[in-house]
């Protein structure tokens, strides 16, 4: 099996994490902005906004990160953890390429 480094998931992965992370705070602080000063009904549709927006990106995160195409072949993949447990890998059968997603816990030193 081959095992390389998948050419654009990382990338696309962090980028939507920290955008979604700036419009939960985004909502959280305007939610909590409003309420302060008066606006009940403004403060609670932002408040409800912000759980929304995070349960929603996380979803849509677990979604992308177990339904990993193929980048050579276009085939699907199967994602598990690798064995040190500390990252992602997307298996494809067709082609028989291990791809590092680039994304997971622990330092990057390695």
């Amino acid at each position: 099996m081959n095992f390389r480094s998948h050419p654009s998931f990382a990338g696309w992965f962090k980028r939507f994490f920290l955008r979604a992370w700036i419009l939960a705070v985004v909502f959280f602080g305007v939610g909590l902005l409003l309420l302060k000063n008066g606006f009940p009904v403004l403060g609670w549709t932002c408040a409800i906004c912000f759980g929304l927006s995070v349960f929603g990106a996380l979803g849509h995160l677990l979604y992308r990160l177990f339904h990993v195409e193929c980048p050579s072949c276009g085939g699907r993949t199967r994602t598990t953890k690798d064995p040190s447990q500390t990252f992602w890998i997307a298996r494809c059968e067709a082609c028989g390429t291990v791809w590092d997603l680039g994304v997971g816990v622990g330092d990057d030193s390695s």
